[in-house]
């Protein structure tokens, strides 16, 4: 099993803050071919030092073309509006400008949990026409059902509150996920329609992300847990 964005595909990074979700995203990006719009809408020091490094500009309006990534910091007043915002992704769609679309929060771009054209068509349609759509959130209990299910990979770091778990592995058919708290920049990785496979970070030469199946990681276990991740 391989764990890469892979073209067309939809990707979930889920998590509390501080999780690693971001670091993944970007390590995921990074083997994206083509144009990308990273959509920050919490304006993040982080994200926006990781654009710099990578040279990709930041603009407060989504161009009609651009090469390489672009970091969108959308201003205040579309901020206060999420259908606004996903107005622009909805154009994208409609214009047919294919490219990757990393959303840094997702629930963000819903409002009363509900999504907009713009999210739907970039779910839906857009898989047919190359899209390739990563998104993240720290509150899947507040973004649509429509998301979730209709997402093919997911990345789950630790979640605090049981409403976040419970909507998730419901969403997923993945209850081993509800009790577990997994150690820091852990995170589960589920291939839609596959079994839930647990992945632990580890510093390495070369950037390769191998998961291994694990059903316990609790203390005294015996089940095998394989290093994935560089940070």
């Amino acid at each position: 099993m391989e764990i890469s964005l892979k073209r067309s595909s939809r990707g979930l990074l889920v998590g509390k803050t501080g999780s690693g979700k971001s670091f993944l995203g970007l390590h995921l990006l990074d083997a994206v071919s083509g144009p990308i719009l990273a959509v920050d809408t919490k304006w993040s020091a982080s994200l926006g030092k990781a654009a710099q490094e990578r040279g990709w500009p930041t603009v407060s309006k989504v161009p009609d073309e651009w090469e390489g990534g672009i970091l969108w910091r959308p201003e205040a007043e579309m901020l206060a509006n999420p259908y606004e915002l996903d107005a622009v992704l909805d154009d994208l769609v409609i214009r047919h400008e294919i490219c990757t679309v990393y959303i840094d929060e997702l629930y963000q771009l819903h409002k009363n949990g509900r999504a907009g054209p713009g999210i739907i068509g970039l779910w839906t349609r857009g898989r047919e026409m190359g899209f390739t759509v990563l998104a993240a959130t720290q509150r899947p209990a507040w973004v649509s059902t429509f998301c979730l299910t209709e997402s093919d990979q997911y990345y789950i770091f630790t979640l605090t509150l049981p409403d976040d778990r419970k909507k998730l592995a419901e969403a997923l058919g993945c209850p081993e996920i509800v009790p577990e708290a997994v150690p820091k920049h852990w995170f589960w990785y589920v291939l839609q329609g596959h079994e839930a496979v647990l992945c632990q970070p580890y510093q390495a030469p070369k950037k390769v992300l191998t998961p291994a199946p694990v059903n316990d990681i609790s203390e005294g276990s015996k089940a095998r847990i394989v290093p994935t991740l560089i940070l």
